[in-house]
């Protein structure tokens, strides 16, 4: 009975390390929070809207991108540095970057500290930072 106590305070006390309140975890819970965080990300990275010589970036229904125009990821626009349009406003995302680092990254990513600052694109191209490759990179496209 002696050995059973222990191994239960060791199991209890993993789980306590592990942010688990006891051993049989909700998992309806995991779920959610994975979709959150999921959802998350997706806001992190919006579509937008690029004519094929544009230098600015746009909602979906402005006027000024109204011939031609394909949707990028906003990650991709701000990499190729085209910049927002002023008359539709669309989303500006906001990066971080880590106390005295050359890089930006997504809210999301692994490199991100836990005391990094939030950063808009227009502080990231005057302060000469480079995109992070690991968040950033653009994804292949997808074949047919």
């Amino acid at each position: 009975m002696r050995k059973f106590l222990i191994l239960m305070s060791a199991w209890l006390f993993v789980f306590s390390l592990l942010g688990v309140n006891h051993a049989f975890a909700d998992t309806k819970t995991t779920v959610k929070t994975v979709k959150t965080d999921k959802a998350a990300a997706a806001d992190d990275d919006p579509t937008v809207y690029v004519t094929p010589n544009g230098k600015k970036y746009h909602k979906k229904n402005c006027k000024q991108a109204a011939v031609g125009k394909s949707g990028i990821k906003l990650s991709e626009a701000l990499l190729k540095d085209i910049t927002a349009c002023k008359l539709c406003k669309p989303p500006e995302a906001m990066f971080y970057v880590n106390p005295n680092g050359k890089k930006f990254h997504k809210k999301n990513c692994t490199m991100v500290k836990k005391d990094a600052v939030a950063i808009s694109p227009e502080d990231t191209q005057k302060n000469k930072l480079e995109a992070c490759k690991l968040c950033m990179a653009p994804k292949p496209a997808k074949k047919k």
